[in-house]
């Protein structure tokens, strides 16, 4: 019962919880003492923090500059791989009032998050503008060997959100802004001769570049330090998790 009303919580606007929420249903079936201590320590949390906003903002998101990528710009071009990649359209679909938005996804993975099975976890942050509307905090569902693995099975799941969102009637200003601290990923998801042995990885990188071919999602390296979607995939000190939250709520 504790666990769906910390579910229901999330779910309504309490980002900030999404990892702890998504540990603890892992044992909502046969929970422990342990397990309710910690319950109760996030309830304590959302007694200390009752008023928590997430703010509605249009303006392009604010990004750090130091957050450029240094070591290089990667330009895809995935046109010879996928000549019939496009962005799929509904010939029904209304138009969009307003000014186009800039949307940006930032994306990551905790390799061997799960003690037991050894599954890694995929934290997401979708913006509209400057304004969160999506948050995820999901283990996946195969066993990453790797950090390159999980973040690239990361990156998969985010260009399937990115695909969904574009069915939601906003008008987007370019391609998604695609940011991960892996400097690989990046380069696989903007080189056309990248090795990929693994059949699971080799899925996901085809996912990924058909999107990028088609020009609905833009890779960019972050420095992970400063890497939003942290906050989705593992326990943050309370300076970097005040630092993520001072720019996404209020």
């Amino acid at each position: 019962m504790l666990v769906g009303m910390a579910q229901w919580a999330m779910t309504i606007g309490q980002m900030d919880i999404a990892y702890a929420v998504s540990s603890l249903t892992r044992f909502s079936s046969a929970p422990r003492e342990g397990h309710l201590e910690l319950a109760f320590y996030l309830f304590g949390y959302l007694k200390k923090f009752p008023n928590k906003q997430l703010p509605v903002n249009s303006r392009p998101l604010e990004l750090c500059p130091t957050l450029t990528v240094t070591k290089g710009t990667f330009k895809a071009d995935f046109l010879e791989e996928y000549p019939d990649a496009k962005e799929d359209q509904d010939p029904k679909e209304p138009k969009a009032f307003g000014k186009p938005v800039q949307t940006s996804v930032f994306f990551d993975a905790n390799l061997a998050h799960d003690l037991v099975t050894r599954r890694s976890i995929t934290g997401l942050l979708v913006y509209v503008g400057s304004t969160l509307v999506s948050w995820t905090s999901n283990r996946q569902v195969c066993i990453a060997s790797s950090t390159y693995c999980s973040e690239f099975i990361a990156m998969r799941a985010a260009t399937e959100e990115a695909i969904y969102a574009l069915f939601t009637g906003c008008s987007c200003r370019g391609a998604y802004q695609f940011t991960c601290d892996n400097l690989g990923v990046i380069q696989s998801a903007a080189m056309k001769d990248a090795d990929l042995k693994k059949k699971h990885v080799a899925i996901s990188y085809h996912c990924v570049c058909e999107a990028v071919a088609a020009q609905i999602i833009k890779p960019i390296w972050f420095k992970t330090n400063e890497n939003w979607s942290d906050i989705c995939t593992k326990a943050l000190s309370g300076l970097k998790q005040n630092a993520i939250l001072s720019r996404t709520m209020l």
